[in-house]
């Protein structure tokens, strides 16, 4: 027994090193704080895996050579001190060699420490779920039925398909985070360059283009459904004068109502006629914010009339909208909320 202490000494430090080897082998990182406490515990725990092995030995007189039987180590033989760490999860079991040849092989090659390198990484039992070798830890550790879940965000994408409306106005990023969002790079695309605020320079074409999309089939409309001839005959100079190539569409309809211009003090005067006038319709005034809302009357900035239509419009000052391209694009889009009557009121 005096000599049998040290070889199990030797067997233990063994058994120590390969938990090391396991840990590593099986792919559990800590981090930097973790690893000072890591290396803490497993210098105590070393030791109680020699003493638990050299208990083992003692009681049992030996340990089988060619792995045949089981050889455990639990939480209770590593010892009370070491409760709190991480050894006390494993149950960990030696696996028996299917042909006994390939044991004696085995054996020879990598001795008893080798044996029990291959125990630990044979069969680790945490609770009642068995890790075979190459499992993912994280499948044994991490219940996910208990783990919070939220329902997925549909909007989030992916797309087969994306329809973009006002699209003059988007971004080269805005248009990446929808490319992102759509792999099939199919889109219905709808814009008109005479409303982009920031000014449009290029053709539809090379706008999209250099965006990433090579597969472009282009379509103009040509058409006034919404605007009156007499309002139209006002607006398109304006945007011409910025963008001479603008697609300016023709209107099929007359009101017989030219545009009226005035003074900005008739402005109460003139929509309180046409309210008393027209029984139903929408009126809306563009450029004056002092003017209150009312059930069937609008105040309205030039940004936040674009996309909508009204019976009447009203702008006051358009000249102070704005200079340059944004500016006209302003007047522009103001001048075209009109479906039957435009009025233009200036301060002086």
């Amino acid at each position: 027994m005096h000599e049998l202490v040290p070889s199990a000494a030797r067997l233990a430090a063994g058994a120590a090193h390969a938990v090391n080897e396991l840990l590593n082998d099986v792919g559990i990182h800590f981090t930097e704080r973790e690893v000072v406490e890591k290396k803490q515990r497993l210098g105590a725990l070393d030791q109680n895996v020699v003493d638990a092995v050299i208990d083992q030995i003692t009681t049992d007189g030996g340990v089988h050579a060619h792995g045949h039987g089981d050889f455990e180590l639990r939480a209770d033989a590593i010892g009370a001190r070491n409760q709190d760490g991480l050894f006390q999860f494993f149950v960990v079991q030696g696996k028996e060699r299917a042909e006994s040849a390939d044991a004696t092989e085995y054996c020879g090659r990598k001795g008893a420490a080798g044996q029990m390198t291959d125990a630990l990484l044979g069969v680790i039992r945490y609770g009642d779920h068995v890790v075979g070798r190459g499992e993912d830890f994280y499948d044994a550790l991490v219940d996910e039925a208990a783990l919070p879940s939220t329902d997925p965000d549909l909007l989030a994408g992916p797309f087969a398909h994306i329809v973009v409306d006002e699209a003059q106005e988007l971004t080269d990023a805005e248009w990446q985070m929808l490319l992102a969002r759509c792999p099939s790079r199919s889109f219905t695309i709808v814009g008109d360059r005479a409303q982009a605020r920031h000014g449009f320079t290029e053709s539809w074409r090379e706008r999209l283009e250099r965006i990433g999309l090579d597969q472009i089939n282009l379509a103009s409309l040509t058409i006034n459904y919404r605007t009156p001839e007499e309002v139209m005959a006002e607006a398109e100079p304006v945007i011409r004068a910025v963008l001479p190539d603008a697609n300016v569409p023709t209107s099929i309809r007359s009101t017989g109502v030219p545009v009226r211009r005035g003074s900005a003090s008739e402005l109460s005067s003139i929509v309180d006629a046409w309210l008393a006038e027209h029984a139903d319709g929408i009126a809306c005034v563009i450029g004056d914010p002092t003017v209150p809302a009312r059930s069937r009357v609008r105040s309205l900035t030039p940004e936040l009339s674009k996309g909508l239509e009204f019976d009447l419009v009203v702008l006051v000052d358009p000249e102070a909208f704005g200079k340059g391209i944004e500016g006209a694009v302003d007047r522009y889009v103001a001048m075209t909320r009109a479906t039957q009557r435009l009025v233009i009121l200036t301060s002086s």
